[in-house]
Formats: C-alpha cells, structure tokens, sequence
C-alpha cells in the first residue's frame, strides 16, 4: 500500500489562486487593464481616499503592487496599514474585495516581482512622474532591450487579506457571494450565499 501525501486545504491559498484564475481569464477574453484594481486608504482625519492601481503579482499570501514613496497613497499606508482593493470585470460580471492590511516587501521580493513584469510596464514606472505623463522622449528611446532596475523610490508593498469577497452575476440576474474570512481564531471560514 502506498502512501498517499495528505495536504489540508487552506482557503486564503484557494482565494488567491481564484483571482489568478479570474484575472487570466480576463486578459484572455481582451478586457484590457485586467490586472487594474481600485485602491482604498485612510488619511489624516481618517478621510477615506481611492485610486487606480496595476496589481503585480497575486502571491498565496496576497496581493502585490508598487507604489512611489512621494505618492499620497504611500504616505496614509505608512501612517495606517490597513487598506482594500477592488477588481472589477464587468464583461465578466464577476468582482473581488479584499481587505487586510499593507506591509512592504523586502528589496530581493520586490526585484524579482519587478523583473518579472513586462519590459514596457517597467519603462512606464520609470519614465512618469507623480501626477504626470510619461516622457515621450524615453518611450521613443526604449528598444526592449534594457534591462531596467526598480527605482529606489519604488517600493513593492504586500496586501495581507483578513476577508476576501467574490461576487459573481449569474443568469437572470442571480447572483453568488462567496466569502472568505479570517476569523479571530486565525482560521480562515467560508461562508457562499445565492441569491
């Protein structure tokens, strides 16, 4: 009789590898900015501010991206990690939620998140500035070729889930949630609803 490996199921892994699944088949029906999601943070007063960000990598232990050490986002992180995201599809009428908190990666993670995206992505990272378009000038210079490190000023940052929330539009109009939750045990629970 042969042994058989065991693995227990760890539903923060199934939620991540869920958004993979949803977020490749986005790119492959065409919907451009697939990976484009809507960042939430709080700010001095406690005054809720959002903006549009590119996921990098959605990892087993959530979600990556970059942000500018200058940007405003960057700063209300610092000052209070806790933040949501949201990635909405709606040819696919699908969308996902998570909230958690935000640490930032060590440099060699956030190398290697950055070297693995794709050469014009990075060129776009290096050549803007805050609130500015990228220079034509660099866009026109750049062959594909170059190797272009991560800027020190842009820094990978983590987003930990403690809930994650997939909301799926079905026919006439019937919709499925399925939640994924960190409870105050540490373990996560699943809890889908249909309507």
């Amino acid at each position: 009789m042969s042994a058989q490996a065991q693995f227990a199921y760890d539903p923060l892994i199934d939620a991540m590898q869920r958004i993979r699944n949803q977020m490749n088949d986005a790119y492959e029906l065409g919907i451009p900015d697939a990976c484009s999601a809507t960042l939430a943070t709080v700010g001095y007063e406690a005054r809720p501010s959002i903006r549009t960000i590119n996921i990098a990598a959605i990892l087993d232990l959530g979600l990556a991206f970059f942000t500018h050490c200058d940007s405003g986002k960057h700063k209300q992180m610092l000052t209070n990690p806790n933040i949501a995201l949201c990635l909405f599809w709606p040819q696919m009428q699908q969308q996902v939620t998570i909230e958690g908190y935000v640490e930032a990666l060590h440099n060699e993670e956030a190398d290697a998140i950055w070297f693995n995206r794709s050469p014009e992505s990075r060129l776009l990272d290096c050549a803007q500035r805050q609130n500015s378009l990228p220079r034509s000038e660099a866009l026109d210079e750049f062959t594909g070729e170059q190797e272009l490190p991560r800027p020190a000023e842009w820094t990978g940052q983590l987003l930990h889930p403690r809930r994650v929330e997939f909301y799926t539009v079905g026919e006439r109009n019937k919709y499925q949630r399925d939640l994924f939750m960190e409870g105050p045990d540490r373990r996560w629970h699943v809890i889908t609803s249909q309507i």
